[in-house]
């Protein structure tokens, strides 16, 4: 599968020195990257005892991310597999966030026609290129429900691997092939928006943005070789 020209979702952020390279962490950074793990830590166990609801659209869902801050490649994927479960029958609908919009407040249906700064970057490239029905709206939950009560069979998330209140079936981590993790640390010490312990029994499938070639995944070996050589 080739996800085709990588378009904005590439675009470097300013980013500190040393989350990918060799300069020593700040203290201050460390301290409130141990605060942010905590709260993103509880966040979770919340979500997972079931003390904030989460919701299902009743179809299949793949939540297509990355866990470090700053894009990998997550739109060309989407938009790949996008055309390849419409040539395999299926009917794809795309929910985003929607970045870039002027009003992130309202839910808006996004097509070719519709101007970036209403629909948002990525969703407006992810509709001229698939053509497919696509909602932009910060609850991607909501966006899922409402895609699938248009007619869609099956759901991509594009940028939802943290949006927890979203049941999903598939999640398909983007990893930048040759940045990867940086130093591993967490935000803002490092690029790292979860721990990558959360993907040790995560059935994911990865896949590197720049070569587009396997990383390994211990708990799901099968699942990253059909997601990246279908």
């Amino acid at each position: 599968m080739n996800p085709g020209p990588t378009g904005p979702s590439n675009r470097r952020e300013h980013q500190p020195a040393y989350w990918y390279g060799e300069a020593p962490v700040p203290l201050g950074a460390r301290l409130l990257a141990s605060v942010y793990a905590a709260v993103t830590s509880a966040r979770r166990w919340l979500y997972r005892k079931g003390w904030f609801g989460r919701s299902h659209p009743g179809v299949p869902v793949i939540v297509v991310g990355n866990i470090t801050a700053g894009g990998a490649g997550k739109t060309p994927l989407t938009i790949a597999l996008v055309e390849r479960l419409r040539s395999e029958g299926w009917n794809p609908g795309v929910a985003s966030r929607g970045y870039g919009r002027t009003d992130v407040a309202d839910a808006v249906w996004v097509d070719a026609d519709t101007a970036p700064a209403i629909g948002g970057d990525e969703p407006v490239l992810i509709a001229r290129r698939t053509g497919a029905r696509l909602r932009a709206d910060r609850d991607r939950a909501a966006a899922a429900k409402a895609l699938a009560e248009a007619g869609c069979d099956i759901v991509i998330c594009d940028d939802g691997l943290q949006h927890y209140r979203l049941q999903r079936d598939i999640e398909i981590e983007v990893v930048d092939g040759r940045r990867r993790y940086g130093n591993g640390q967490l935000l803002p010490a490092g690029p790292s928006a979860t721990s990558r312990s959360k993907w040790s029994t995560a059935a994911a499938a990865m896949a590197t943005a720049s070569c587009f070639r396997p990383v390994p995944c211990a708990s799901c070996p099968s699942a990253a070789a059909s997601a990246t050589s279908a």
